[in-house]
């Protein structure tokens, strides 16, 4: 047999060629070519830089960064805006804070400060007892170029100086609450001598077993004539954060023209505190609020409130399993305080129509649209305005009572102080 070396050599060429080719069609389906990864990562990149420019520049847009206002055109109104100047600029959030989550996270885990207070205790008629935390005005020293000429120094001022009165939220550190802080340092600022009021429990121990009613305002009242008699001749500003707007709203009301406010504001305050829980039901702010409540105002007296098992029937190891504030009030409060059940107890809270049309001071109301808590759905904004003593101011960023606002996040200085001092 003849074999042909031409034909051998060409059909193994051949074969290695189809085998190379083979191979190379494989391997270019397997791993795409270098300059295709490169297109892919610049075109992602390029998405990612204009999707996040396009993103700001929506947020940031005239009618995102407004201060919406809304009141009775009346010329005592007029007047006062125009004094509020910051109300008819805009609010500008912290650009990576502008989400309200993220700005309710760096306000529970950011940076803290101090703030100085003189503690004053205030036994009441039923044998409990709040706390008073007063803060004196600051004032920056008058040499200048110098280290210390930003520094702010605490002075003791006249007996008539202007009073800020302020009622902190639902959760339990009161004065120590940052939301409370910023107003109270900017309230310094401004020359006034601040008195924080902290409910029972609240950044205390309790000293009856009769915790806090957020329903009630009796303490709040004992708290306020104490005052009076101790400054006669100032006069006298308030302003509730949260739930503390609430009680302030609703004292305002209960009192009428006999306040002793000259003006009061609250901020992201509940109107219907039912309304309010039954639409945060279930979400993470409602479990976070609940576990901060509980640990922060009860477990720190639960030596104290265990006598409420013998008088009330009270079961405290069901009352620590609740998952929800409405549970916890049916089976907790509700009973302490004698309501048939936890509607009765709502209904403590509510501002009723009634009660807002018997506001007889100037009063600012602060809301955020993007608010997870106090959702701006369950304030009835048309309702509040109908009083003419009332001005309604909105945003559409701010998150629960944070409106944080520059490069290193401080509550912005749009808070409701700025009706108390230019009142």
């Amino acid at each position: 047999m003849i074999i042909n070396k031409s034909t051998v050599a060409k059909k193994a060429a051949n074969s290695t060629l189809s085998g190379y080719l083979i191979k190379k069609s494989f391997t270019t389906q397997a791993h795409p070519p270098r300059s295709s990864f490169k297109k892919i990562r610049r075109n992602v990149t390029y998405g990612l830089i204009f999707g996040t420019l396009g993103y700001f520049t929506y947020q940031y847009m005239p009618h995102k960064t407004r201060i919406d206002l809304s009141y009775s055109p009346t010329k005592e109104n007029q007047s006062i805006v125009d004094q509020l100047s910051i109300l008819k600029g805009r609010y500008y959030p912290t650009f990576y804070l502008s989400h309200h989550f993220l700005q309710s996270l760096y306000s529970g885990y950011g940076p803290d400060f101090r703030v100085s207070y003189d503690r004053e205790y205030l036994p009441l008629s039923d044998g409990g007892r709040v706390a008073l935390d007063w803060a004196l005005p600051t004032k920056k020293l008058s040499f200048q170029k110098t280290l210390f000429e930003k520094l702010q120094f605490t002075y003791e001022p006249p007996a008539d100086n202007k009073i800020l009165f302020v009622i902190h939220g639902l959760t339990g550190n009161g004065s120590d609450s940052k939301h409370v802080k910023y107003l109270v340092k900017h309230a310094q600022e401004n020359g006034y001598r601040v008195v924080v009021f902290n409910n029972r429990g609240y950044n205390q121990r309790l000293m009856s077993p009769v915790p806090s009613h957020g329903g009630k305002l009796e303490d709040i009242e004992e708290a306020l004539v104490h005052i009076r008699k101790k400054y006669p001749n100032a006069n006298i500003f308030g302003c509730g954060i949260s739930f503390g707007g609430n009680q302030m709203l609703r004292l305002v009301a209960k009192q009428g023209e006999k306040i002793p406010f000259r003006a009061a504001a609250a901020v992201g305050s509940p109107i219907d505190l039912e309304t309010v829980i039954d639409e945060m039901e279930g979400t993470i702010y409602e479990r976070a609020l609940l576990k901060k409540f509980v640990s922060e105002t009860l477990l720190p007296s639960i030596d104290i409130l265990e006598s409420l098992k013998d008088t009330h029937g009270i079961d405290f190891e069901d009352v620590l399993r609740t998952r929800s504030l409405r549970d916890f009030h049916s089976k907790f409060t509700a009973k302490v305080f004698g309501h048939k059940d936890v509607k009765e107890f709502f209904e403590e809270s509510k501002l009723t129509s009634d009660k807002i049309q018997n506001i007889k001071i100037p009063m600012l109301l602060m809301y955020a649209k993007d608010d997870p808590i106090v959702r701006i759905s369950t304030v009835p904004v048309k309702e509040l305005v109908s009083n003419p003593n009332i001005i309604y101011a909105e945003t559409t960023h701010g998150c629960h009572i944070c409106w944080l606002e520059g490069l290193k996040p401080a509550s912005v200085t749009i808070s409701p102080n700025f009706l108390v001092i230019n009142c």
